[in-house]
């Protein structure tokens, strides 16, 4: 790992947004580090074990620890921007498949009909997601820094769907999407009929009771 700060390594070593992470020094920010590891087991562990090895060296070498809360903070609901229910242009019901178990590697991953991709992309600007619920669709959402907190489902969609989102960078980190590209909540209504509505509810979080900074080896 290189030119990494200790918050991004214990976003990723816990699969948590930063917002979910609470406390801790300036420094976990600011201060990169480069981290040699290595992994005794070939092939690699599976990804639990791998990142619960991340947490690990975390609590060896910067001697952190967490403890997991609950607290009422600010969400965003998903809800249908029309009063008549329908999707918009940019949702259809998923043309993708389940995977055959008969088949390894199923063709039927690459998705079927209208070109439908099965499985998430997700770009700088843009999103485009098939064969997902609503609920999945949400969760990819509250993953999105330009979001920035927890969106909970409270659509009346069932079944799975396909989507394509694509959104104006936020004008504070700049970066080049398309002229016409709006901010992601008018593209949600206007692509998808969708909205994200502000609100309160739980969110889980984990928060830092100490930690220091390592020391070279």
């Amino acid at each position: 790992m290189v030119n990494q700060t200790a918050r991004m390594l214990i976003n990723s070593s816990c699969r948590l947004q930063d917002y979910q992470i609470v406390g801790g020094p300036d420094w976990l920010r600011t201060e990169r580090f480069d981290i040699d590891a290595i992994v005794e087991v070939r092939p690699l562990p599976p990804l639990p074990q791998f990142l619960l090895r991340i947490r690990t060296l975390l609590a060896d070498r910067f001697k952190l620890v967490m403890h997991p809360e609950r607290r009422e903070l600010p969400i965003y609901r998903f809800v249908n921007a029309r009063d008549d229910g329908r999707i918009g242009p940019k949702s259809r019901p998923t043309a993708c498949k389940p995977p055959d178990p008969t088949i390894p590697n199923s063709a039927a991953n690459a998705g079927v009909g209208g070109g439908s991709t099965c499985g998430n992309r997700i770009g700088a600007f843009s999103m485009s997601i098939g064969g997902n619920t609503m609920n999945g669709f949400a969760n990819q959402l509250g993953r999105l820094s330009v979001v920035g907190r927890p969106v909970v489902n409270a659509t009346n969609l069932t079944g799975s769907f396909d989507w394509e989102l694509t959104w104006a960078p936020d004008p504070a980190t700049g970066g080049g999407a398309a002229l016409d590209a709006v901010s992601i909540f008018t593209a949600l209504q206007e692509q998808l009929g969708l909205k994200l509505e502000p609100s309160r509810g739980p969110v889980e979080l984990l928060v830092i009771d100490s930690v220091e900074r390592p020391t070279d080896n």
